[in-house]
């Protein structure tokens, strides 16, 4: 779970960063982010695109929170960030790895994680 300090649930600001953020899409997820001061803030989109179940919806959510959550204890991304992580349909049929492993390359590409 990640940190209440971590995490983005201003919907004025979901709105900020979807509108003029950057982004880096993927073949399960679209990170769309802005740079900022100093805190490192994270929100996650999984709509009923992706599944009408809420299960479903909320299976995804936990891996990529999960995902987030080892990158930030393990000091491998940088701060000063808000981040906005929406789900595609095919992230539904995706496993763990493969996520962990399309956020990672998302990242990098980003310029948010730490090369370490």
């Amino acid at each position: 779970m990640l940190k209440p300090a971590n995490r983005l649930k201003d919907k004025q600001l979901f709105n900020k960063i979807l509108k003029i953020g950057r982004y880096q899409s993927g073949q399960f997820t679209v990170i769309k982010f802005l740079p900022q001061a100093d805190k490192l803030l994270i929100g996650f989109i999984v709509s009923t695109k992706v599944s009408k179940k809420a299960v479903v919806r909320n299976k995804i959510k936990r891996r990529l929170r999960e995902i987030f959550r080892l990158l930030i204890k393990d000091k491998k991304i940088k701060t000063g960030f808000e981040i906005v992580v929406i789900a595609k349909p095919k992230a539904a049929e995706a496993g763990f790895k493969e996520l962990e492993k399309e956020i990672n390359n998302l990242m990098m590409k980003s310029n948010i994680k730490c090369d370490s």
